[in-house]
């Protein structure tokens, strides 16, 4: 209700039903997420309080910057709500095909989807963080701007075009977000609000499509890189000016470690010779961090397995660490933190707790307890584990007793415990729809009170060996530095002064500090050896003003009574396609629809050509159950005709010479339709294993029929092929997540194996029966497994330079018809040959590439694209297919050398769009006959293009 009148009136749009709101807290996970053609909009409850934006009222601000995606995109839409987009698609096809088929495998695909909204990520994301002037609930805070501030004050912001897609490493999505509410704050502040909404109706014009761009020259009067240029140069002069007194008076820690871009949470060990922290050094997403030491003695990093990735504490005989991690998914696929100790001596994990929700652990000083924070219900608590007697990181159940400190339920999040000195209090962090501050929770009294409440932001309290002090991080210059409260006489004094930020303090024995040190490279460790006490007025940060911010409470509850959730489907999709298909054009749609929650889904296709070539899909979801049960139908129908003589109708006679004559026959023509049938009926689980593994169990039956039309009116339908199947699956995916794994992986594997037992019938001849006057199909029966697999290995060799070996195998039990055989080559094989010449019933593929960048930062736009990275690759393959009487020892290897080339592009701004191009030469020439035609293979370059959402 708050929300609804100032962002619908900002841009004039209201939704055209109402909007479903799902609030998700069977994860611990925080996000939100507008799907604004569905009309629906999805929160997990767990609230955000991510290192690099920091806190904030979590449910009013995620429920306004979801709403005003809702609105602002809606009302960027070019068409309507049931068809977001429109599908252009080719299929070329191999010269070579089998006598039986039509023709040949593809080797050309294209898929490219022409989007019906066009908006840059930046101006997308910026929107939804202004919302609407005066709201509040999201605003311009000490994160943002040091985002902006380091990169503007180094001349590393992102381009225009940079800031219009996603795709970049976790500090580079964030820096989308902050310097697209930074610009679309200074577009709001020079032109005024209203041009939002101008910009946005701009966007609306379906002849305005290619880009952002027009739409600006259009209000603001100027291009997108004017603008860009414009601001990049305000912001420059502003920040330089503010930070004039600072830059003078730096004060801060030498850097040990900015080897990544995460690094974050330092706690140094009991003797104080060493650091622990969790960096994410060489990896692209934060979440990926891992736990590392630093020697200072020896000045030396020192790599742990520990997959820790949040708040961690040494534990005071300084034997083992605690710290939090995701443990494997449930059999719903969820994911939950639990507490864990790492064994610094047998570098081995300890699980402390299951399905506990848990983390931020942090010791107590006599080793007995560990106190952390509790995720339930939108809320975060502290919690206190009891340990036993007497341990030594290894004897220890993962059903450790636990029991609640606190018990908020209104939303209320509490941050970063720490044990006093004397173990009689605990110092916290906390937040209710407001910034942090820190208090103190009285272990034995149970009291809560205020320690560090401003109206700044206070967090990560640590404090000193001796008692004395309490450290902490704190924006109230606007730039986050620490400072340190003497608990005698609550004096506060800051001890650093930087230009980005300083945060999470750890202090030695000896009185150093450690902590995180944000630069516009991102979060480095850094150590003040000799704490000094700074001046506040050289932190002056000039003309600064903070945003004021309104007086928030948790909403009360209504509604009325809870209800069974029935399933309430939203507007059906239809996405028009226009698909050409060996020269044939065929319109055609997909569709889509779905309850809110998704427990039961719909997705189909369809496409025809004018001669009624068909392709029809379907795929049906149910969700409810564990596991997830699906069935999938096709039909494809393809039409052929052929001319023949007729050897019983002699037109005349053709003179050969002189002396020889040959007939003239009549023409027959035969029309034929074949019409191919399957349905799949199964079920997919995830496994509750650590790691990346699914399996499926899935029932195939198949039917494939041919319909003759003679040119005399005259019918003949047969069944060429009946067969069903029982299947069984496991994928699995170990790729190193990076932001480039698409189109560069760099290290881990991925694969998947199937087995089925396969009982198929095929037509053999036909028998008459005289009584009935009937032709009948005469069927040979093949029943026999089949197993194949297809495992994908990646490895980095030389900086950029990856080892990539890809081994495709297959075997069919007992003889077959050469209908049912597995095939090595084509696009998805050996690319030196065309897939339908090497077939049998054993297969095996072998490839092994090397994998380089060519261009990493295109960063250029043209038209709807815009380019990304360009990658090269030089591969080598070797493989066969063969008959079981083939023997191995005699089978002679096919063997080619090829190239590729994978483009990285965007589409429309968002849609990821993967251009390959790929040749390969097959070095082993061999040749084929078949109905008395010779076909030669090899010693000749066969060419692939695929245009897709992925590579392959």
């Amino acid at each position: 209700d708050k929300i609804y009148k100032p962002i619908t009136e900002l841009y004039c749009y209201e939704p055209d039903s109402k909007v479903q709101w799902i609030v998700r807290d069977h994860d611990d996970y925080s996000n939100g997420a507008s799907y604004y053609y569905d009309q629906k909009i999805e929160i997990w409850a767990t609230a955000l309080d991510y290192e690099l934006r920091g806190q904030h009222p979590w449910l009013y601000n995620v429920v306004t910057h979801e709403f005003t995606h809702m609105v602002q995109l809606g009302a960027s839409r070019k068409g309507p709500r049931w068809m977001p987009q429109v599908y252009l698609q080719y299929f070329g096809y191999e010269r070579e095909k089998r006598p039986d088929v039509l023709y040949g495998y593809p080797n050309q695909i294209a898929s490219w989807p022409i989007a019906g909204t066009v908006v840059p990520m930046w101006f997308a994301e910026g929107t939804a963080q202004f919302q609407a002037r005066g709201l509040g609930f999201e605003y311009w805070d000490s994160h943002r701007d040091m985002m902006v501030r380091t990169r503007i004050l180094e001349n590393k912001l992102l381009t225009i075009n940079e800031m219009g897609v996603f795709g970049k490493n976790s500090l580079g999505n964030e820096t989308v977000y902050c310097q697209g509410f930074s610009l679309v704050r200074y577009i709001a502040d020079r032109w005024g609000d209203k041009t939002l909404k101008q910009l946005t109706c701009a966007l609306n014009s379906p002849f305005r499509y290619w880009s952002f761009d027009s739409a600006s020259r259009k209000v603001l009067g100027i291009s997108a890189r004017e603008l860009h240029k414009l601001w990049q140069a305000d912001m420059y002069d502003e920040y330089m000016s503010r930070t004039v007194l600072i830059r003078e008076n730096i004060v801060n820690g030498k850097v040990l470690n900015n080897e990544g871009f995460g690094n974050f949470y330092p706690t140094f060990s009991p003797d104080g010779k060493k650091i622990a922290f969790i960096s994410n050094k060489g990896k692209d997403y934060l979440s990926l961090g891992n736990m590392y030491i630093y020697d200072l003695e020896s000045d030396s990093l020192i790599e742990t397995k520990c997959p820790a990735n949040r708040s961690i504490d040494w534990s005071p005989d300084g034997k083992c660490i605690a710290y939090a991690s995701r443990g494997a998914p449930d059999k719903h696929g969820s994911e939950y933190y639990d507490l864990y100790l790492w064994n610094i001596e047998k570098e081995k994990s300890v699980r402390l707790t299951r399905n506990a929700r848990l983390w931020s652990p942090s010791f107590s000083h006599d080793g007995r307890q560990i106190v952390a924070v509790n995720n339930l219900g939108g809320s975060l608590n502290l919690a206190l584990v009891d340990l036993p007697e007497s341990f030594d990181c290894k004897d220890i159940s993962d059903s450790t007793s636990y029991h609640m400190l606190t018990n908020y339920d209104d939303g209320t999040q509490v941050f970063r415990p720490r044990f006093s000195t004397d173990d009689s209090w605990i110092a916290f962090g906390i937040a209710n729809l407001a910034k942090t501050d820190i208090y103190r929770y009285d272990l034995e009294s149970g009291i809560i009170t205020e320690l560090i409440a401003t109206e700044d932001d206070e967090r990560d309290p640590a404090f000193s060996s001796d008692g004395k002090y309490l450290y902490w991080a704190d924006d109230r210059s606007s730039i986050f530095n620490l400072y340190r409260l003497d608990l005698e006489d609550m004096t506060q004094t800051p001890v650093t002064n930087v230009i980005g930020g300083a945060f999470m303090p750890t202090i030695s024995a000896d009185g150093k500090i450690a902590y995180a040190e944000f630069t516009e490279k991102g979060y480095g460790l850094s150590l003040i050896e000799d704490v000094i006490e700074v001046n506040p007025r050289m932190m002056t940060y000039i003309d600064y003003q903070k945003q004021e911010l309104p007086e928030l409470s948790a909403p009360e509850p209504g509604g009325g009574p809870a209800k069974l959730y029935a399933n309430t489907f939203g507007k059906p999709m239809f996405m028009p396609r226009l698909f050409v298909d060996k020269d044939k054009i065929k319109p055609g749609f997909y569709f889509m629809t779905s309850d809110q929650l998704e427990k039961l889904s719909l997705f189909g296709s369809a496409a025809m050509s004018p001669d009624l070539d068909r392709d029809l899909y379907l795929e049906i979801q149910y969700r409810v159950l564990w596991p997830t049960i699906y069935m999938e139908v096709f039909n494809i129908a393809r039409n052929h005709d052929q001319s023949f003589d007729d050897n019983f109708v002699i037109l005349g006679e053709k003179v050969i010479n002189d002396s020889v004559t040959v007939p003239i026959y009549d023409k027959y023509a035969v029309e034929y339709q074949f019409n191919l049938s399957e349905i799949d009926v199964g079920a997919r689980f995830p496994l509750p294993l650590e790691g990346n593994y699914n399996a499926a169990i899935i029932g195939r039956l198949s039917n494939y029929k041919s319909d003759m039309h003679f040119d005399d009116g005259g019918t003949f339908e047969y069944t060429y092929h009946k067969g069903d199947a029982l299947i069984l699956r496991l994928n699995s995916n170990h790729l190193n997540p990076t932001s480039i794994m698409d189109i560069h992986p760099s290290g881990g594997w991925t694969g998947w194996v199937e087995y089925a037992k396969e009982h198929n019938r095929f037509i053999n001849d036909f028998k008459v029966d005289a009584e009935r006057g009937t032709i009948s199909e005469v069927y040979t029966t093949y029943n026999y497994h089949r197993i194949e697999a297809d495992f994908d290995y990646y490895r980095k060799i030389y900086k950029s330079l990856v080892f990539n070996s890809r081994l495709m195998a297959g075997a069919i039990s007992d003889s077959v018809d050469s209908f049912y055989n597995l095939y090595a080559g084509g696009l998805i094989g050996m690319r030196g040959y065309s897939f339908y010449s090497l077939g049998g019933t054993r297969k095996v593929v072998w490839r092994n590439a090397f994998r380089f960048p060519i261009l990493t930062q295109i960063d250029k736009r043209w038209g709807p694209f815009y380019f990304d990275r360009l990658h090269g690759a030089v591969f080598t393959e070797t493989g066969n297919a063969w008959t079981d009487q083939t023997e191995l020892h005699n089978l002679q290897m096919m063997n080619d050398l090829g190239a590729e080339l994978r483009l990285r592009l965007f589409s429309w701004y968002g849609l990821p769009t993967d251009l390959q191009i790929s040749g390969a030469y097959g070095f082993n020439q061999f040749d084929i006959v078949e109905d008395d035609i010779r076909t030669s293979y090899g010693n000749e370059w066969r060419f692939y293009f695929t245009l897709l959402f992925g590579f392959l």
